[in-house]
């Protein structure tokens, strides 16, 4: 086990010894080019019991939302025994400081926990890469959480995620995480093992839905069995579940043991599939068309098919929580958070597989003319999905279900936007149908923003297309021949279906005004410095303080 170079968890964990905060600073939603280290400090440590419910905070808001990094009992023993090595508690701390409610962070949660992702980054580079020591599980923890902190950060540090991600792959790799470990560590910990790697698989798959986006984990490397039930997991009793070869060749055997996160990771495993195929120009199996039954097309939505049957992906939110609290009396939400998510991940497979511009570029690189009534059937399905989808976000919060994920942001503008190609239908009920599921993806969008920087800027882009969609609505048309969008509108359309772009987002204008002369890209520095050595101080035995 890694050493933490900290003595006992009781320690007082310091932000930074210097003075109190600066008054630009007391707003959690500030301006993301000005959150540096150097604008956050504090002359206070972290007292232990503010510690101990930032822990408590990332275990209801961050555990199973979607990523299952950690064994909760297991981690707070760690932590307890001060096991937990700094870069580790850093990221969880920078993870989850953005839920707390504690009074030591208030006014100041965007700072503090920028300021303990950069500190996280800082001491895992000193003390794995700096001395070259060996890396273990608890590395591929920290850059995966601090990958996901970057990629959600906003335009200044969305550059370093993408590098963050493929240094994780790597390290998991050269662990042998995609492959069941051997019995020499307890249940948990293999489940553990498991999970980190199913997290990360997770992780590149999201964030590889946008062009030029190849996920890192080729599905034939993963030889690992699928995670098991949480009961199981916190039990620490062993339960023999399926393998990705198995759904892949839709040969599931025990789909009672496929608990929630399981279902999260098929989910993701058809997502990509979706993704690569109506996003990006390789790694298509066949040139058919999509009404041929022998395309990615027709494979990807029969894939679909096979998981709604198996799993009954469309009962309403209402029968999941009922499902989740027999027997027990109460509602896991970390678990119910599960649920909810790989349904919102098929809904968003519908909406990439039927969306009316991502369809009609797809069938523009096939060179064939579809048959009317496959557009007709498609486009209709595609905003029912998309209807669906924006109900199902509403009525899950509405049931008690916080959505804590950022990438929730990207399910609503792709629904949202969708729907707002219908704003100036004919048909007036689809048309007052499209204005209310406008209308509730922005209430989303707003409520998820309050937490992640990307989210935030989502918003305002689903906005300003919902103002002005007339001349994009030729899209939703069932002629198979439509004039083709200029090249501005396209890139806005590109920019409401592709995740990458959405989060590395500065200012919408951007993207609308594309003739304004190029600018440096910020975010080039967040990764060329990524590895610099400058203000990294190499602790020798210290404590937490020392190293921050």
């Amino acid at each position: 086990m890694e050493s933490s170079n900290r003595g006992s968890w009781d320690e007082p964990l310091y932000l930074d010894e210097h003075s109190q905060a600066t008054p630009e600073g007391r707003n959690s939603r500030v301006n993301e080019d000005r959150v540096t280290a150097e604008t956050v400090s504090y002359d206070r440590p972290v007292p232990p019991p503010v510690l101990l419910s930032t822990i408590d905070t990332y275990f209801k808001y961050c555990h199973n939302q979607p990523y299952s990094f950690f064994h909760e009992e297991n981690f707070r023993r760690r932590l307890s025994e001060g096991s937990i090595p700094d870069h580790l508690l850093l990221a969880v701390l920078a993870t989850a400081v953005r839920f707390s409610e504690d009074p030591f962070f208030k006014g100041n949660t965007w700072e503090a926990s920028t300021f303990y992702a950069n500190k996280s980054w800082k001491s895992i580079v000193a003390s794995c890469f700096a001395r070259n020591e060996t890396s273990n599980v608890m590395t591929v923890q920290t850059i995966t959480l601090l990958a996901i902190f970057d990629f959600t950060a906003g335009h200044s540090r969305h550059g370093s995620a993408w590098v963050k991600v493929g240094l994780s792959v790597r390290i998991a790799q050269d662990l042998r995480l995609m492959m069941d470990a051997n019995t020499n560590i307890s249940l948990a910990d293999q489940e553990e093992r498991r999970r980190v790697f199913w997290s990360l698989y997770l992780l590149d798959r999201i964030v590889s839905c946008g062009r030029a986006r190849p996920p890192a984990i080729l599905e034939a490397s993963c030889q690992l069995q699928l995670p098991c039930d949480e009961d199981a997991w916190k039990a620490g009793v062993w339960q023999q579940t399926d393998t990705l070869d198995q759904l892949s060749n839709k040969a599931l055997l025990n789909r009672d043991n496929i608990g929630p996160f399981a279902l999260v990771v098929i989910m993701a495993y058809i997502l990509s599939r979706a993704a690569q195929y109506m996003l990006q120009e390789y790694n298509i199996r066949s040139r058919d068309p999509p009404w041929d039954p022998n395309s990615d097309f027709a494979s990807i939505s029969s894939d679909l098919l096979y998981i709604e049957s198996q799993f009954e992906l469309q009962n309403p939110v209402k029968e999941l929580m009922t499902d989740n609290s027999k027997g027990k009396g109460t509602v896991d939400l970390t678990t119910y958070g599960l649920a909810v998510f790989s349904r919102a991940l098929f809904y968003l497979c519908h909406c990439l597989l039927n969306h009316p511009f991502l369809l009609r570029h797809r069938l523009d690189i096939s060179g064939t003319r579809p048959p009317e009534t496959f557009l007709s059937r498609s486009f209709d399905f595609g905003r029912l999905c998309a209807k669906r989808l924006t109900r199902h976000l509403r009525d899950a919060q509405a049931a008690g279900c916080r959505l804590n994920a950022s990438f929730y942001g990207y399910c609503a503008v792709v629904a949202g936007a969708i729907q707002a190609l219908y704003l100036h239908s004919t048909d007036k009920d689809i048309q007052r149908e499209s204005i209310e599921c406008v209308q509730l993806n922005l209430q989303t969008l707003e409520e998820v923003g309050e937490y992640w920087m990307n989210v935030s800027t989502m918003s305002d882009a689903l906005t300003q297309f919902s103002l002005d969609t007339s001349r994009f609505s030729i899209l939703t048309s069932t002629e198979p021949e439509i004039p083709r969008l200029d090249q501005v509108d396209q890139e806005i359309m590109w920019s409401l279906v592709d995740y990458s772009t959405m989060s590395n987002a500065v200012k919408l204008t951007e993207v609308y005004h594309s003739d304004l002369p190029p600018t440096m890209d910020t975010s080039l520095y967040s990764w060329l410095d990524l590895f610099s050595s400058e203000g990294i101080v190499l602790a020798e035995g210290g404590n937490f303080e020392n190293q921050v």
